[in-house]
């Protein structure tokens, strides 16, 4: 019987019309220079061409992808708790990751944060963050940084760890910490991540103790996002609702 394989790192890429910011390119080259990552992609409700332009990806690397699509759009957050939840059941790997589509944060950066999180086995979780450093190019529409700083605050605030910021995807964590953190759906599309290091810190011990928070070099906001301007105005009770769960 032929041994299953292990893969280093499983990447959760989850997208929701990603079509037109999807490099095939990009995404052919990681998989052929790295044989021991596995990507799983979350069609989160595409009306796009989005489920072809992966199609392309997968064609070619067929046994270290899988595609698992939605009808229906069930947000960031819990797309990206069905792909972990896929992976922990399908996929053999030593960590578990997740990326946004567009490759905002290159994946050089997410293997520079599981050889982080290599080296220091008493972590859970290691993510990036997009804090602007001598050396580093961190590429951010004004205004995305504005508002992303006045929500940082609050969620400092919400989670009592000094995190400057939560939101940035590009995240790796243990299965041990994968298997705890993605057991429940999610309350928040957008500030699930909020979520995941609340459930940590009540799990698993203090956030200074159990995650690490990594300056990027390089991050660039690609293109649109699909967070509707209009969520700023509902973002602060979803704050609250993550609070009151408790």
């Amino acid at each position: 019987m032929e041994s299953k394989i292990t893969y280093q790192l499983a990447i959760i890429v989850p997208c929701f019309n990603e079509a037109e910011k999807l490099s095939v390119g990009e995404y052919l080259s990681f998989l052929r220079d790295n044989p021991h990552c596995f990507i799983c992609f979350v069609n989160d409700g595409s009306t796009d061409a989005t489920e072809h332009v992966l199609s392309k990806i997968s064609n070619e690397f067929s046994t270290r992808t899988h595609i698992l699509s939605f009808t229906n759009n069930v947000g960031k957050g819990n797309a990206v708790r069905e792909g972990v939840n896929y992976v922990l059941k399908n996929v053999s790997s030593n960590h578990i990751a997740y990326l946004d589509a567009d490759l905002a944060a290159p994946f050089s950066e997410l293997l520079r944060l599981n050889k982080l999180l290599n080296d220091k086995p008493n972590l859970a979780l290691v993510f990036g963050s997009r804090i602007l450093t001598l050396g580093s190019t961190i590429q951010r529409k004004r205004y995305r940084h504005i508002i992303g700083r006045i929500i940082a605050t609050f969620i400092s605030m919400l989670l009592d760890a000094k995190i400057y910021d939560t939101q940035c995807g590009a995240k790796v964590m243990t299965n041990d910490c994968a298997k705890l953190v993605f057991k429940q759906p999610f309350l928040s599309q957008w500030l699930f991540d909020v979520e995941l290091l609340k459930r940590i810190k009540k799990n698993l011990g203090k956030l200074e103790d159990t995650t690490l928070e990594v300056p990027l070099k390089l991050w660039e906001d690609k293109g649109k996002s699909s967070v509707k301007f209009s969520y700023g105005l509902f973002v602060w009770w979803d704050l609250i609702k993550i609070h009151l769960r408790g």
